[in-house]
């Protein structure tokens, strides 16, 4: 049988994933968007750091929902944010095949994305 991870460290994981991904896109957005982007592909810095702002705050939602005491708001936080995380592992794949993303950074951060939130619901819809 496979080890359990708790809700709480599920949780945790998915605000320190927030985190990683959020702060350098609100404090460098320029290196951010080339670090994940094509060359060609149009940078708005300013869009940048509102995602970044955004992802950041998905992860202190995170901490909190963490921290509560309700088991049921904890489900539901994990499997709203695993179904996201899917989401946005869809959105990169498909930006890899339109030639957005790079194939090698972008397939890392969609295969990355979709295991992070296949996690995620699996702890979500897990019967404790």
């Amino acid at each position: 049988m496979a080890p359990r991870i708790s809700d709480d460290a599920l949780l945790k994981t998915n605000a320190a994933a927030t985190v990683l991904l959020g702060l350098p896109a609100m404090v460098a957005p320029k290196l951010w968007h080339n670090a994940f982007f094509m060359k060609d592909h149009p940078n708005n810095p300013e869009l940048g750091r509102f995602w970044g702002l955004n992802i950041l705050s998905c992860g202190a939602s995170a901490l909190i929902v963490s921290d509560s005491d309700n088991p049921k708001a904890k489900k539901r936080f994990l499997k709203t944010a695993g179904a996201a995380w899917v989401l946005a592992g869809a959105l990169t794949a498909n930006n890899v095949r339109t030639g957005a993303q790079p194939k090698e950074s972008g397939t890392v951060a969609a295969v990355g994305s979709a295991l992070m939130g296949g996690a995620l619901l699996a702890g979500g819809l897990r019967k404790d």
